[in-house]
């Protein structure tokens, strides 16, 4: 094998890794919440923000009413939606006081971090812990061999549960079974 194919297969074993260590439970969590909020909004900041993006444009074409928070046409969100913040350090203070508002006015809160002691991750009636940069769990091995500059660990991994969840969204709501199926 040559250095490309290496790299290839490493990233594939570390991130079928990393993927395994992501809560099923609190995924499919997630998915409920989604599936039967009257609007879901989305935040993140940095490169999280892109990541975020590509899940929101996934969900539009699933039909489900989706806004990012800090576009001009977002509304306010109001008890019975639902918001999903995206941080990895758990600490973007702007988040911080978004959610400690939303939780005044009754409003469900997820939180995917790698921080899960942050004070987002405390706020959260859903958590989901992704490994990233700042997590207790890094693995060296990723470290070593695709680190990138600036690292970009915990967007890569919230680009593949993103996905994985928006095949999970499309499923259910192909489906006629009241019990949501992750």
């Amino acid at each position: 094998m040559n250095v490309l194919e290496d790299a290839k297969l490493l990233i594939l074993e570390l991130y079928t890794d990393l993927c395994g260590k992501v809560s099923n439970q609190q995924l499919t969590r997630l998915a409920e919440e989604i599936l039967n909020t009257n609007h879901l909004f989305l935040a993140a900041s940095g490169r999280s923000d892109l990541v975020i993006r590509v899940f929101a444009n996934q969900l539009v074409h699933l039909g489900i009413n989706v806004h990012v928070i800090g576009d001009v046409t977002t509304p306010e969100p109001k008890q019975g939606d639902f918001i999903f913040i995206s941080s990895e350090s758990g600490e973007t203070q702007m988040f911080s006081a978004l959610a400690e508002q939303a939780k005044k006015n009754h409003i469900k809160i997820a939180v995917s971090t790698a921080s899960p002691e942050s004070v987002l991750a405390n706020l959260a009636d859903i958590l989901i812990v992704l490994p990233g940069e700042t997590s207790k769990e890094k693995d060296k091995r990723y470290i070593s061999a695709i680190h990138g500059p600036g690292g970009c660990l915990f967007e890569r991994m919230s680009f593949l549960i993103y996905d994985a969840m928006a095949v999970c969204l499309k499923k259910n709501l192909q489906q006629t079974s009241t019990a949501t199926q992750c």
